[in-house]
């Protein structure tokens, strides 16, 4: 994704570390390592190749190409169908007004043994008159390392963020953050196999020059046609 000339990463993972994925599956979105500012219309490019051979140029293109993103208002979650050779990816993107950067950090530690179901973890934000998930992480978490992830998460002024944890199909807890300019908060969560830690730390507005100062990001990305688990590659 391109501003103001410059590249930013919204998700980024060559193929010497691909993403393993099912037909439907949502592929993990780490978020930008900062927050994107918008001033004026940008440009969203995807690469995402699939991986079917141990040389790059056995390949297989899923989508290539790029799509304008310019308007200058919040709106709800849009979905965007690209349609390539091999099949075809959903985009889902949401435009958040005056907003600030929120950086999650989640730690899940103190794991015992039998602590093998799956985990997720959603941001919930504030757009448009209603709040909004955002899927932050889906997966298994190793008992002997536990787990130690970052999140990049654009929260309106003035509203909560809520973050909800769910280990398998049962344990669900939830907490909630204020966002408001250098603020920083943290909750620590009991489980009956694990600890859970969550901090979240929010910076000031893009500009002060200008209140509608605006976040986008990209909220999830759906394989649609693969019939058993392929290694993908994305830029």
């Amino acid at each position: 994704m391109r501003d103001d000339g410059k590249l930013n990463y919204v998700v980024n993972r060559d193929r010497d570390d691909p993403i393993v994925a099912r037909q439907g599956s949502r592929i993990e979105m780490t978020g930008p390592k900062r927050g994107i500012y918008v001033a004026h219309a940008v440009l969203i490019e995807y690469d995402v190749r699939i991986k079917s051979g141990e040389r790059e140029e056995d390949d297989l293109q899923l989508i290539d190409g790029a799509f304008p993103c310019k308007y200058q208002r919040p709106w709800k979650p849009i979905t965007n169908r690209i349609t390539g050779e091999c099949g075809a990816v959903d985009v889902s993107l949401a435009f958040v007004q005056d907003a600030v950067e929120a950086t999650v950090e989640v730690e899940i530690s103190k794991v015992q043994r039998g602590f093998d179901t799956a985990v997720s973890l959603s941001s919930f934000v504030y757009i448009w008159e209603d709040y909004e998930e955002i899927p932050l992480f889906h997966g298994a978490v190793d008992p002997s390392r536990g787990l130690r992830r970052r999140f990049v998460v654009a929260v309106t002024l003035g509203t909560k963020m809520l973050l909800k944890l769910k280990v398998g199909d049962s344990v669900e807890r939830c907490c909630s953050f204020k966002a408001a300019p250098h603020g920083c908060a943290g909750e620590k969560m009991k489980l009956e196999l694990a600890s859970v830690s969550v901090k979240s730390t929010t910076a000031q507005r893009m500009s002060l020059h200008m209140p509608s100062a605006t976040f986008i990001r990209v909220t999830a990305i759906t394989t649609i046609p693969l019939l058993r688990p392929r290694a993908m590659s994305s830029g």
